[in-house]
């Protein structure tokens, strides 16, 4: 059996309107430097990914909008679980960090937090940080020249081995860390939002939250998405940028 996506002029249009919207605003601009302009430029840097994966832990059942708890947490400089902080603590770091998120307040799931924060610690320590230092690589190394399919087969690869390494880490989170660490174009996190605007604009069944946490599920879900976003000839980091950015302004 085979499903064939028929994207029309419609879908087109309405994709094309949210870019235009929200091509101004600035974490649709940062996205555009960050995962295309500069992509060839990013370095491997264990302390910025420990933070990234951390945020992912944050964000798995909770929004990060700019004046959350979770978003005021991270900020540059007052952030409390760097690397360096966390090592110092790695004997019972999952009651480090559920302390720290307790007493801050507002952040939900802190004895998972901790207990799979500790457990992705102990990995990366343990030879992870090689493995994702490989990642890097061979991403960067798929040139502009690659073909779409040739991206969209290492992303996917690459997001299915890291929700079988990181504790906490599904289909969406594990797309949610490569796109914010730079490195995915093609494969993006269906977050609520992302659900929510396609369901209100033509997809033609209604993407189920609860469905997404199934790997095929996810990536027929995803198939249709980057088929929109490459009749469109835009890429699907972009558009969920600017589906993104729309929920901040409302």
């Amino acid at each position: 059996m085979k499903i064939r996506w028929i994207i029309g002029k419609k879908d087109i249009n309405t994709a094309i309107r949210i870019i235009d919207r929200n091509k101004n605003a600035e974490f649709v601009k940062a996205r555009i430097n960050k995962n295309i302009k500069n992509r060839n430029k990013l370095k491997f840097n264990k302390a910025y990914f420990w933070q990234v994966m951390l945020l992912c832990l944050f964000t798995t059942q909770q929004k990060s909008s700019p004046q959350s708890p979770v978003n005021q947490f991270f900020k540059k400089g007052t952030f409390p679980l760097g690397l360096e902080t966390c090592a110092k603590h790695q004997n019972s770091l999952d009651a480090f960090i559920e302390e720290k998120i307790t007493k801050y307040g507002g952040i939900r799931r802190a004895p998972s937090i901790g207990r799979e924060a500790f457990k992705n610690y102990l990995w990366l320590s343990n030879g992870g940080y090689v493995e994702v230092q490989k990642i890097y690589k061979d991403l960067i190394a798929l040139n502009q020249n690659a073909t779409s399919y040739d991206c969209i087969i290492k992303e996917r690869e690459i997001a299915n081995f890291i929700s079988s390494r990181l504790l906490g880490f599904g289909p969406k989170q594990s797309r949610n860390m490569c796109q914010e660490l730079g490195l995915f174009r093609y494969e993006i996190p269906i977050d609520s939002r992302i659900a929510k605007w396609f369901n209100s604009n033509g997809f033609p069944f209604k993407i189920s939250p609860t469905a997404l946490a199934d790997h095929n599920y996810y990536e027929f879900v995803m198939n249709g998405i980057q088929q929109l976003c490459e009749a469109c000839q835009i890429l699907p980091c972009v558009l969920d940028a600017a589906i993104f950015s729309s929920y901040d302004q409302d």
